[in-house]
């Protein structure tokens, strides 16, 4: 491996039981599933870790992290390209447990002085509060535009993506990823 590669880490965050809640989680693995990369990258569910967030963005120069996003202000399936800046000013729209505890495990990770490069990638939910695994229409529907949009983050960090010939559906790979 070049030492001068980036260390490039794909986040997927969110409550897989709690329907459109763990939508991160899942396009983290639809982007792993249905694309090839022309770097290493490291997958990772990471889930509600909250504040023990702070040991990836140790471990890596470069983080993707993928998440759904609590706001009024756009239609469920809506995905946003937000900078660092843009999560840290949403004030009051965050809505759960895991958007605040990333937010502090970023300001800790400030404070610590710890030095690595941030995008998120969030999607607006239609549901976060029936318990089920499976995702809603408008989701599913806009998991190609997340993985797009995702691939578009990488690729300004030099990280060719290919396609595979025969992509699985969101559906199919939320059915296969719960607990």
């Amino acid at each position: 491996m070049d030492v001068c590669a980036p260390k490039i880490a794909v986040l997927g965050l969110g409550n897989l039981l709690f329907k459109d809640e763990g939508l991160g989680v899942v396009a983290m693995h639809y982007l792993r599933h249905n694309f090839r990369f022309s770097a290493a990258l490291d997958f990772v569910d990471g889930g509600t870790l909250g504040i023990n967030l702070l040991d990836y963005f140790h471990d890596y120069s470069h983080l993707l992290i993928l998440d759904s996003l609590s706001t009024p202000s756009a239609e469920p399936g809506a995905v946003f390209r937000l900078p660092l800046t843009a999560l840290q000013n949403l004030g009051d729209y965050r809505k759960t447990a895991h958007e605040i505890e990333l937010l502090q495990a970023l300001d800790m990770a400030r404070l610590l002085g710890l030095n690595f490069e941030l995008e998120v990638v969030a999607m607006i939910p239609q549901d976060i509060e029936s318990v089920t695994f499976v995702l809603s229409e408008p989701v599913q529907a806009a998991m190609p535009l997340m993985a797009d949009t995702a691939r578009e983050v990488l690729a300004n960090w030099g990280v060719q993506t290919h396609p595979i010939a025969q992509p699985l559906s969101a559906a199919k790979i939320a059915a296969h990823h719960h607990p």
